[in-house]
């Protein structure tokens, strides 16, 4: 008895895990799907990935220092209503990144958050963002328009530093 149910462990475990991989990646439109504090099994498409769905957890709204920095596929990201803070150098240096759609509820972009991101040409910024930290979006060269947020409190020092394509930013 004890060997059918070993065997029979063997035999669901890959496919439990393979559902669990389903849940967050699309091999068919190289889609990623975060959700902050419960996925944590996604390095391994760090190399794959071209679109990025980050959505809040449970007990998770902040997206990490570093954590999708260096993602050399990566075009899009989108981030869902619900998660609060884009942490220091969290998507830097993503070289590909073109666009980024963030929903209601962020409220901080931290230092460095996108700096390096040469290709980016679009971001959303929601009006819920009350700080942008010190050097946000330094070397985001093809940038070429912003808004800010009305309430915003806080722009930190040098937030556009060598953004050479900026030609305007606009604060309602």
């Amino acid at each position: 008895m004890r060997k059918i149910f070993t065997l029979f462990l063997l035999l669901l475990i890959p496919l439990w895990m393979q559902a669990q991989d389903d849940d967050i990646w699309d091999e068919e439109t190289k889609t990623l799907t975060v959700i902050l504090g419960e996925t944590t099994e996604y390095g391994s498409y760090k190399e794959l990935a071209e679109h990025l769905v980050i959505k809040a957890g449970t007990n998770s709204t902040a997206i990490g220092d570093w954590t999708f920095s260096a993602w050399p596929a990566l075009q899009t990201v989108t981030i869902k209503k619900g998660v609060k803070t884009i942490g220091d150098s969290a998507f830097r240096e993503n070289v590909a990144l073109t666009s980024v759609s963030i929903e209601d509820g962020l409220e901080s972009i931290k230092n460095n958050a996108f700096w390096g991101c040469s290709k980016l040409e679009k971001i959303t910024i929601p009006n819920t963002v009350t700080s942008i930290g010190g050097w946000a979006f330094r070397y985001c060269s093809s940038l070429q328009s912003i808004t800010i947020p009305a309430d915003i409190k806080t722009i930190e020092t040098e937030t556009f530093y060598n953004c050479d394509g900026l030609i305007e930013v606009t604060i309602p």
